[in-house]
Order: structure tokens, then C-alpha cells, then sequence
């Protein structure tokens, strides 16, 4: 773990198989964060067709809640999904600030299709928006996301080329009333999703996707120097 960071973590559970084996990628959510904000874990329902966390972060300006998602496979979407995700949404939306990230494996490039189509009626209904608008794996199809509240203002949105998996990192700037905040989700074998807490008024957040980790820093980091940093730091 990089120096300065601590996290706050929810592992997949391990078959009775596979509990001493460290053979495979068993799964799970996290959240690394600058040790200078504060987090609380919020407790919400655990859902059988996705894995999640919800974690309150504030300080240096910083007070939102930061949701880290991850659906995994490939299967087509389920009607359960979506009741369970329609439910964690009727939690999260309490919160003044929500920010939503991870890798829900639906093609939400093919409007057309019907469990995108679910999936923007769901947000719509929540005053929610999904900003990230181009393909996010190298298949081509727009499987990550990043979900913000209506009102946020989205200043810049970059995806560079795949590194250290066939997801994406996703670079997002956005703003609201009371801050600034930068977000980057960084795909390895699971995502970590870091947010850096800025001084004033300034934050910025981070994720990388993999097996869902997020992380909040107290100053900006650059794209390229989160990049060395992961690489150094998860291998």
C-alpha cells in the first residue's frame, strides 16, 4: 500500500474450496483514501448479483458518499439486479453527495438494448447521470461507470488507452457548490477507486477497477504518477 493511504475493504467470501488457495483472484471492493479524511463505512444490504461498498468521506471540503460497484461475469443482466440496484440506489440518494463507480459489465454503448435501457431509467429516476461516454475495454462496449448527482458539473472525462487490463482508466473532473473533485479509475484484475482529498476547496478523487478497490488523496495526484504509483504499489 502506498505510504500515507489507508483503506477500508470488502472481500468476496471464498468457498470452503478455494479458503487457503491463493491460486485464483477471489473478488471483493475497497477503498483506499488519504489517511488525513475521514471515512465511516456505511452499512447497506448485501445484494447477490453484485458486490459493493458505501463509504463516507470527509474533510479538506470533501463530504460524500462513494459507492464502489462491481457486477461480475458476463451473463446478461437479471430482473433481480436491478430490483437489488434500484434498492441500494432508494439508500445512497439520501445522501446530499453520491458518487457511483465501478464495472457493471452492460453494454451502456447500445441504447437500444434493453438492460441499458433499464439501467438510464433507474438513474434517471434518482437525479443521477452516468458521465463516462465512450468504451471503457478493449471488446469496444462501455461496461464502467461513473455516476454523479444531476446537478454536478463534469468538466472533463479521459479515457488513455488500456495499461494494466483490458479495462480503461477513466479520468474524471467534476464540480460542485462546495468543492472540486477529480476522479481516476484504474482497472488492474479488480478495481481500486481512490479519491484525493484537496486542500480548500479542491479535492480529487481516484479509482482503479479490478477486483474493486477505491482510494482518497489529500492532494491531486497526476493521471501518469497514479499510474506509476498503482503499478508499483499492487503488483
Amino acid at each position: 500500500m502506498p505510504p500515507g493511504y489507508i483503506y477500508t475493504e470488502r472481500a468476496r467470501p471464498r468457498s470452503t474450496e478455494h479458503a487457503c488457495s491463493t491460486s485464483s483472484n477471489h473478488g471483493g471492493v475497497c477503498l483506499l483514501h488519504r489517511d488525513r479524511l475521514h471515512a465511516r463505512l456505511v452499512n447497506t444490504t448485501q445484494y447477490t448479483t453484485f458486490e459493493h461498498i458505501a463509504v463516507f468521506l470527509h474533510g479538506s471540503a470533501l463530504r460524500s458518499l462513494f459507492v464502489i460497484v462491481h457486477r461480475p461475469g458476463s451473463v446478461a443482466a437479471s430482473t433481480t439486479f436491478f430490483d437489488e440496484f434500484a434498492d441500494l440506489l432508494d439508500h445512497v440518494t439520501t445522501y446530499s453527495s453520491v458518487v457511483i463507480m465501478g464495472d457493471v459489465n452492460l453494454h451502456l454503448d447500445v441504447p437500444t438494448d434493453a438492460s441499458t435501457s433499464n439501467f438510464s431509467s433507474l438513474l434517471a429516476a434518482n437525479n443521477l447521470v452516468q458521465v463516462v461516454q465512450s468504451p471503457t475495454h478493449t471488446a469496444g462496449h462501455l461496461l464502467d461507470v461513473v455516476i454523479v448527482d444531476s446537478d454536478t458539473t463534469v468538466t472533463s472525462v479521459n479515457l488513455p488507452p488500456p495499461v494494466l487490463s483490458d479495462h480503461s482508466m477513466i479520468d474524471v473532473t467534476h464540480s460542485r457548490s462546495t468543492c472540486a473533485a477529480r476522479i481516476t479509475m484504474v482497472p488492474r484484475l479488480s478495481p481500486v477507486v481512490q479519491v484525493h482529498g484537496g486542500l480548500s476547496a479542491t479535492t480529487t478523487s481516484s479509482a482503479i477497477f479490478s477486483n474493486r478497490v477505491s482510494c482518497v488523496h489529500r492532494h491531486p495526484t497526476s493521471t501518469s504518477s497514479w499510474r506509476r504509483m498503482t503499478t508499483r504499489s499492487l503488483h
